[in-house]
Parts: structure tokens; sequence; C-alpha cells
């Protein structure tokens, strides 16, 4: 009947005292935070950088690196992000190198064009008019985006 009668679940402590759980309880978490706080700050922080390093390889700024001093899986992780790094930019320099070099290549042969299909303009009939100025204007449209392709890897990459 006492139970019945009460106003509230712990009847005023006499049934049960939950402030003591309370507070224990409380201790506990804090504690626990306070242990845990740096492992996750730390992992977080591992995280965020390897993030910024892959936005930036993806946006074409291969030079950058990560902090790979750790000895867990992100340590290993970020080792790939920087070997992963590197091996892009050789692998971006060399074609931009090959392609620099094939422009400067088809330059001597797309001038040697353009001169044969100007003196056979001069030497030819007037019904071969037409066709050679179609001639000359893909002759020309190669020498275009040779000089602009050359131009464009010489001036990025100092070649």
């Amino acid at each position: 009947m006492l139970f019945r009668s009460a106003a509230t679940f712990s009847a005023g402590g006499f049934f049960f005292n939950y402030w003591p759980w309370i507070f224990a309880c409380a201790g506990i978490v804090a504690l626990c935070g306070l242990f845990w706080l740096p492992l996750v700050t730390g992992i977080t922080r591992s995280i965020t950088q390897m993030t910024r390093a892959t936005r930036q390889i993806a946006d074409g700024h291969f030079d950058v690196r990560v902090d790979a001093a750790r000895t867990d899986e992100l340590g290993q992780l970020g080792s790939a992000v920087n070997r992963m790094s590197t091996r892009l930019e050789g692998f971006v320099t060399g074609q931009k190198r090959t392609l620099g070099d094939i422009a400067h290549e088809l330059c001597s042969p797309v001038a040697r064009l353009q001169m044969t299909v100007g003196i056979l303009e001069q030497h030819a009939p007037d019904a071969q008019k037409e066709t050679l100025e179609d001639l000359r204007e893909e002759v020309q449209h190669m020498s275009d985006l040779v000089d602009r392709k050359s131009t464009r890897l010489n001036s990025s990459h100092g070649y």
C-alpha cells in the first residue's frame, strides 16, 4: 500500500535514489570522452588532410603530400596517396612532354605542306583551284592546331 500512495517512483529516496547513478554515469561519460578525444581528433585530422589532398590531386595539383608518419592503416593510406600523387605527376609530365615533342616534330612537315600547296596553287589550272583552296584550308587548320598545342605546352612548362 505504501507504493501506491507514493507521488513519485523514488518516493523521495525511500524506494530508489537515482541521483548517485546519474552522477556516476555522467562521470563515466566525461572520463571516456577525455580518453577518446585525442584518438578521435587524430583520426579526423588525418582523414581531413587526405580528403583535402585527394581533392587537390583531382584538380591537377600533384605536388601535394600528406603526413604518413602514422603506423596504422591511415598512415598506410597516406603513403599510398603520396605515391599516387608522385606517379600521376610523372605520368602527366611525361604526357605533356610527349605531346610537346610531337607538336614540335609536326611543325616542319606542316610547313612543307603549306609551301607545297602554295606552289601548287600558283601553277594549277583554274579547274583545280577550288580543290587546292580546300586543301590549303585543311593544312592551315593543322598548322593552327600544332602551333596552339606547341605554344600552350611550351608556355606552361618552360620547354
